[in-house]
């Protein structure tokens, strides 16, 4: 059993690592493969749906945890590059739970959430521009109307 889940450990760290390099190289679709896979790859170490064959969350250790945990912050980060801020999110809090302690975790989380108020924020700023603008139109076209 341990001699399955050091494979399992070190496959998983094998396409991390894969997406650490395309990252590194600026390929950020291709880091998020890597680091999806990854994530994937080693969050069934820890998955119930695959009984006999996985360890439990009993059994998975604090390196194991580790490396879930820095899958889904390097997942995260890519989504944050390629602007999927909701994704991210998701990834960073999960890394979050895994590593409580983990500073560079909350610090992305907290990236993440606070391009996501500014994007949020100038969306509604121009929404209302737009609204402000179009009533304005159509008032001047009312009144327009009105004198004919």
């Amino acid at each position: 059993m341990a001699d399955v889940l050091a494979e399992k450990m070190a496959k998983g760290k094998e396409l991390k690592d894969k997406g650490n390099a395309s990252f590194k190289a600026g390929d950020i679709k291709n880091a998020l493969k890597g680091y999806h896979e990854a994530t994937l790859y080693l969050i069934g170490l820890d998955s119930s749906s695959v009984q006999g064959f996985v360890p439990s969350a009993a059994q998975v250790g604090e390196d194991q945890k580790r490396e879930i945990a820095n899958a889904h912050f390097r997942r995260a980060q890519a989504r944050f590059q390629l602007g999927e801020l909701e994704k991210a999110d998701a990834d960073a809090k999960k890394a979050c739970q895994l590593e409580p302690k983990d500073a560079s975790a909350r610090e992305l989380l907290q990236t993440i959430r606070q391009r996501n108020k500014e994007l949020t924020e100038k969306a509604r700023k121009e929404w209302a521009g737009n609204f402000q603008k179009n009533t304005s139109k159509t008032g001047a076209e009312n009144s327009s109307s009105d004198g004919q």
